[in-house]
């Protein structure tokens, strides 16, 4: 896993095709003809499974980003003298992966095809963070959104049925927007 700054993490989603500001919950990326939102309530057990089957339904990417691009309850609180448990528990494996810069100057994880797993745990702490954040791969087949107001937006080119369902197999709550 390698960390992006924010310049490095708008330049991957410009070569995937992919503009943050045109991505609300009620619009779809140009490219992306099915869309399916989830709501869950924050601190939602199981934020494990729910990660790896969102990793699951990407398939196969030649190299995906984890992208915060907003951190709205608080900012990056793993800089605090005493930081909540959660946050310590992200800035250790921050730091194991070699990264000393905050989540605020280094927002993007960029994983390989063989780090699918690592990519499970950065969706993890987003949405068990309170992160806005964008998952995007290459090649881009579908975009999977995660908002610090406990929804999770999948907009793909195929099918969302079998992540739907999976999903509401963990308990998510699928909503119309």
């Amino acid at each position: 896993m390698r960390f992006l700054d924010k310049q490095e993490c708008e330049g991957f989603g410009a070569k995937v095709g992919f503009d943050r500001r045109n991505l609300r919950a009620d619009t779809r990326a140009k490219t992306m003809k099915r869309v399916a939102s989830f709501v869950y309530r924050s601190r939602m057990k199981g934020t494990a499974a729910v990660a790896t089957r969102l990793v699951e339904y990407t398939g196969n990417f030649s190299r995906a980003l984890l992208w915060a691009y907003g951190l709205p309850l608080g900012g990056d609180r793993s800089r605090e003298e005493k930081p909540p448990d959660d946050w310590r528990r992200y800035a250790q494996w921050r730091r194991s992966a070699g990264e000393d810069r905050t989540l605020f100057d280094a927002p993007g994880h960029l994983v390989a095809p063989d780090e699918k797993t690592t990519l499970a745990e950065a969706i993890e702490f987003a949405v068990d963070l309170g992160w806005d954040a964008v998952v995007l791969m290459r090649p881009l087949r579908c975009i999977i959104a995660l908002s610090h107001d406990d929804i999770i937006t999948v907009q793909s080119r195929h099918n969302v049925t079998a992540v739907a369902d999976a999903l509401g197999r963990l308990g998510l709550s699928e909503t119309a927007w």
